[in-house]
């Protein structure tokens, strides 16, 4: 095939270091004929994102995946709180994506602006750090790959 499909996160609101205008995460394919994002058939891709707005993930910037593809962990970066760490599940055939759930990235310190995740070797846990604070959390991952 000589499509990748990818997701891509957005800012979606403006803070001090960005004037976001994302709407949430899209759904796209990187053409390596063309070099460039077409749209994730059947989905429309560039033009509707999913998982935003005032329902939604505000600032979904870093997205992580448990290995399989399955599930999507996404930081929902805020620049006035911890922001949150978010479960997502991913449909392959489509690029659908829907939420499992979502948990503040709260460290018990204060942090701030949860900015990265990485799934634990093994798979037990999702490990976000918060920007501004420079501290981290550890969540367990249930069973279906929503967090604990």
């Amino acid at each position: 095939e000589m499509s990748t499909p990818l997701l891509v996160g957005t800012y979606g609101e403006k803070l001090g270091h960005v004037d976001g205008k994302g709407k949430g995460v899209y759904a796209v394919r990187f053409d390596r004929e063309t070099l460039s994002l077409v749209p994730f058939t059947p989905m429309p891709g560039l033009t509707t994102p999913q998982l935003g707005g005032a329902s939604g993930l505000v600032n979904p910037t870093w997205l992580t995946s448990c290995g399989d593809g399955k599930v999507l962990y996404i930081c929902d970066e805020r620049g006035d709180g911890p922001g949150n760490l978010a479960a997502v599940s991913v449909d392959a055939a489509t690029g659908a994506l829907a939420l499992l759930n979502s948990i503040p990235a709260d460290d018990r310190a204060g942090g701030a602006a949860c900015c990265h995740a990485s799934v634990t070797p093994g798979g037990a846990h999702v490990v976000a750090s918060n920007y501004c604070a420079g501290s981290v959390v550890a969540v367990a991952r249930r069973a279906d790959g929503s967090l604990d």
